[in-house]
């Protein structure tokens, strides 16, 4: 506790002042309005509910004249303006480059009092109390402000409550409060059900920033530390679900991005909300302890300079992160050749030559030992390449066949090259990080006749 004198005058100003509401409304009553809320069930699903809120502030107004002529306002008042660090911040604007607010004694004389008047019986509260001192004490003595951003990951799951990607940077399972303060914001975070939701997205992306203070009404100071932070920020977000995506298949999708300053004193929040069908909230990407532990060592090996450096490996990832994200099959196939164009012709540059007999012989003997399954994938690759010459020239398509004759649907034909080149993308990501790899990872001439 960093200030215990002006942590008892507001007990005794905050306990003084609960006392004198619930006598003045102990025989006329309160007033109240019906409110809508959202509450979670047992069965984890999140209904809307109506409440009767009582309203404290009417009689807290009808007396809040009086109360600057208790002794112990008079007190508190005292204390924070003779302490230097808090008389800095009254009487003017604080915050971040984001937002500023103006900020005066009396709102923090009485802001533990308001955290008090959502209570249905206005009793003091000492675990109330002690929770929101901490927090304003903790928020007035620190020269930053804490900037968060929560991008909710619609599909995920996690056996795990947390998995931290960085110091600033992780995944986090949502608490129930966390989940209803962002439903109450509007913001939907499930399938709708009658007046409920259920399969609610619990888990997001999170990033913290810490942003500097900024005192006063300077319009000269310009926090660019905390614009390029965000602008960072959206880059980790795009390369996490990059990663997950390269890392294991499965259905997975963004719900927008919820930026917002963890203050006490005020709350703002500025949304870009993605609309997702509810058909596609459900749960297919879910991660197991063994799983998280080998994502997130995928996760640093992807995020080593000797990988960042060789910008053919950036080039696969994103373009195979890019085709999972697509609706359309075609467009798919597009972004998957890209990207094992990345991955298999990276030292080509100018030369001409049959690329895609180069293509699909260099993939078949990257990924198998094998004969007969290099051979498979050696004819599948070439048929994927024509596939994709015929998507981009818009000419008839010819679907590959397989073993049996039939052929594949572009449903499949998807399904079988993300997983090859998933396959190719984390062998080639621990050929990186090796430090006496070539630069373009393999000696292709030697590797297809297998010289050693």
């Amino acid at each position: 506790m960093k200030n215990l004198a002006l942590y008892t005058a507001l007990f005794n100003y905050t306990k003084k002042v609960t006392d004198l509401l619930k006598e003045k409304t102990s025989k006329k009553g309160l007033p109240r309005y019906p409110k809508t809320i959202w509450v979670r069930q047992k069965s984890a699903m999140y209904f809307r509910s109506q409440i009767n809120q009582p309203v404290w502030t009417i009689p807290f107004l009808e007396i809040k004249d009086n109360l600057k002529a208790l002794e112990e306002y008079k007190v508190c008042e005292k204390i924070l303006r003779e302490a230097p660090v808090i008389a800095n911040q009254l009487d003017t604007l604080v915050g971040s480059y984001a937002l500023r607010v103006r900020r005066e004694a009396d709102s923090i004389i009485n802001l533990i009092l308001f955290h008090h008047f959502a209570k249905v019986h206005l009793d003091f509260d000492a675990k109330l109390f002690e929770s929101i001192y901490k927090k304003m004490e903790d928020e007035l003595y620190d020269d930053y402000l804490i900037v968060e951003r929560l991008t909710p990951l619609c599909g995920f799951k996690s056996t795990q409550k947390e998995i931290k990607l960085s110091k600033n940077i992780s995944i986090n399972k949502l608490d129930k409060d966390e989940i209803i303060h962002l439903l109450n914001r509007g913001i939907q975070l499930g399938a709708e059900f009658f007046q409920g939701l259920y399969n609610v997205v619990e888990f997001a992306i999170r990033v913290t920033i810490r942003s500097p203070k900024i005192i006063g009404n300077n319009n000269e100071i310009k926090n660019k530390n905390l614009e390029n932070n965000l602008l960072h920020s959206e880059n980790h977000v795009r390369k996490i679900i990059e990663v997950l995506r390269c890392y294991k298949r499965g259905e997975m999708r963004l719900l927008g991005t919820y930026t917002f300053t963890r203050s006490i004193f005020y709350s703002g929040l500025s949304m870009t909300p993605f609309v997702v069908p509810s058909f596609l909230i459900r749960d297919t990407f879910i991660l197991n302890k063994k799983e998280v532990d080998k994502f997130k060592s995928f996760w640093f090996k992807l995020n080593d300079a000797r990988v960042k450096n060789r910008q053919f490996l950036s080039i696969a990832s994103k373009r195979f992160s890019q085709a999972i994200s697509r609706d359309n099959e075609e467009d798919k196939i597009i972004d998957f050749l890209i990207c094992a164009e990345a991955l298999f012709l990276n030292d080509i540059g100018n030369i001409q030559g049959e690329l895609k007999y180069r293509l699909a012989q260099r993939a078949a003997n990257f990924l198998e030992k094998n004969a007969e399954k290099r051979m498979a994938i050696f004819k599948f690759m070439k048929s994927i390449y024509d596939l994709r010459s015929q998507i981009v020239h818009g000419e008839a398509i010819k679907l590959p066949k397989k073993e049996d004759g039939t052929k594949y649907s572009l449903k499949e034909c998807c399904e079988v090259i993300e997983q090859y080149l998933r396959k190719a993308l984390k062998k080639a990501v621990n050929l990186a990080i090796n430090p006496e790899s070539p630069k373009y990872l393999v000696e292709w001439d030697s590797l297809i006749f297998q010289i050693v």
